[in-house]
């Protein structure tokens, strides 16, 4: 499987060296949360983990946003968890400490993107219905908090 993941990914990569394309944009599904995950708990979680949790939020976004059916959503699943990786985010995860780290994200175009599954083809989405965000992170076991210490006083 790792063989041929990566054998995959050079191929994209030969393919758009400069990510002109677009093509090369779909190596990012999975992403933008796993790195702001990557940063939240300060690396605790392994690449691999907070990617397959990136995997699942994906999935559970483009399904909010109807891109992608329940049935596909649901196979996202079982192959993660085949896999034995997370798909659920470490607790005490903040949502608006989340959303402000995936804005960050290096293929953000001013606000936040996605590279989304659309059936059986991949899609850019930038800046997707805050409601559809919040409802793909708590799927992920990532909520709201109020306190005045996850509000910014760090």
């Amino acid at each position: 499987v790792i063989h041929g993941c990566v054998q995959l990914k050079a191929d994209v990569v030969m393919d758009d060296p400069l990510e002109q394309s677009g093509r090369r944009a779909s190596l990012n599904y999975g992403h933008t949360l796993g790195h702001a995950l990557e940063i939240e708990t300060h690396h605790e979680l392994l690449h691999g983990e907070a990617i397959a949790i990136g995997l699942i939020f994906a999935a559970e976004l483009a399904c909010a946003l109807g891109l992608l059916s329940l049935e596909a959503t649901d196979r996202h699943y079982e192959i993660v968890s085949s896999l034995g990786l997370p798909t659920n985010a470490p607790s005490g995860c903040d949502a608006g400490r989340i959303v402000s780290l995936m804005k960050r994200d290096k293929k953000a175009a001013g606000g936040l993107t996605f590279m989304l599954r659309s059936g059986d083809d991949m899609k850019r989405v930038d800046d997707p219905p805050a409601s559809a965000i919040a409802r793909a992170l708590e799927r992920v076991g990532i909520t709201a908090t109020h306190s005045a210490h996850d509000a910014g006083e760090r």
